[in-house]
């Protein structure tokens, strides 16, 4: 240590700290040589040939310029949080700890070389940071498993929130609600932005991969809705369970009757059967999709992404009621003949009579 004039040179392994604006309170400018300094809190105290001064360190300004200081105590040096905040990469933070945006602004945490380790980084929010129950929440990495979670308790952080996994997934292992800050009723609580016949922003929506379609599900209010491209095309009834689909006539267009279908319906083929994956399952009662291909065409659906062939079922309504119909109109016209032979009958049993 030396003070020459008002400058107070502290060195120390090479390194040399000015302090400015310090004089011992004697007007000898030629003993300004120290017998001691001592640290007391944040104040120096330095004494020499002409008494003892004390200098209030606390208002001097660091390395770098900085409105800080950092404190020695024992083992341990922090940052006195009564005079400012730390920045790094920022010259005026607005936190105690802030990393300023830099354009490559990061935190990085971890141990140098060392890989496949459970503990390699933790970052804990606390509600005590001198608890060390740790109540509060906490990001913690391992990578020996390529993974990230957040993990939450009180006293102690037992429960994990959330997994992010570094191939990209995400894992909720408790329940999750969307939509509001409640708590949620089911394992994935939703509750919606607004309801009505179109989907609008409201549900859940599964969107094609390669192209702009999408299939929409949602709370119709009071129906439970399922929309295609922004249109709704059936619901199930909220009295009945019933699954209804539109069918309205301001929605449809080139409208023809169908044709005579009971030939065709004479020609199907009615089966029971397993499913190869649940063979020891209950029989199933239905129709081959390939045979109805061959009569309706039109009631059977090709997957293009593998070929596998599907049955609109529920068409079948349609088809029935046409082959009734049809039915009907032999029973009436049978019934017609029938009433012709009757009189017929009757004719000729009363002219035998005479």
């Amino acid at each position: 240590l030396s003070l020459v004039g008002t400058t107070l040179s502290l060195t120390d392994g090479g390194s040399v700290v000015l302090i400015d604006n310090v004089n011992d309170a004697d007007s000898d400018s030629t003993n300004e040589y120290l017998t001691s300094a001592v640290l007391n809190g944040t104040s120096l105290e330095l004494t020499d040939g002409g008494g003892t001064t004390s200098v209030d360190l606390s208002s001097l300004a660091g390395p770098g310029g900085s409105d800080s200081i950092w404190v020695a105590a024992g083992g341990n040096a922090y940052l006195n949080p009564n005079i400012g905040n730390l920045g790094v990469g920022i010259t005026n933070p607005a936190a105690q700890f802030t990393v300023g945006d830099t354009g490559n602004a990061a935190i990085m945490l971890g141990h140098a070389g060392n890989f496949n380790e459970i503990e390699a980084g933790r970052l804990i929010f606390t509600e005590d940071v001198l608890f060390n129950g740790t109540c509060g929440f906490e990001f913690k990495h391992n990578g020996a498993a390529n993974e990230i979670r957040l993990v939450s308790g009180c006293p102690t952080l037992g429960d994990t929130s959330i997994i992010f996994t570094r191939t990209g997934e995400v894992k909720i292992p408790e329940r999750l609600r969307i939509g509001d800050q409640m708590n949620p009723s089911a394992d994935l609580h939703i509750k919606q932005s607004s309801a009505g016949n179109t989907p609008g922003g409201a549900g859940i929506r599964f969107e094609e991969p390669t192209t702009t379609d999408y299939w929409t599900v949602w709370n119709g209010g009071p129906f439970l809705s399922f929309g295609y491209n922004g249109t709704r095309m059936s619901y199930i009834d909220n009295t009945t369970g019933s699954y209804i689909t539109t069918s309205d006539l301001r929605f449809k267009e080139q409208i023809r009757p169908v044709e005579s279908v009971l030939p065709d319906v004479m020609k199907l083929r009615a089966v029971t059967y397993h499913y190869k994956s649940v063979a020891t399952a209950d029989r199933a009662t239905g129709f081959i999709a390939q045979e109805v291909e061959k009569v309706f065409p039109e009631l059977v659906v090709t997957d293009p992404t593998d070929g596998v062939k599907g049955i609109s079922y529920s068409e079948f309504a349609v088809i029935s009621i046409k082959a009734i119909q049809e039915q009907q109109v032999m029973i009436d016209k049978q019934q017609e003949e029938i009433e012709l032979l009757k009189q017929a009958v009757k004719a000729l049993q009363e002219a035998i009579e005479k």
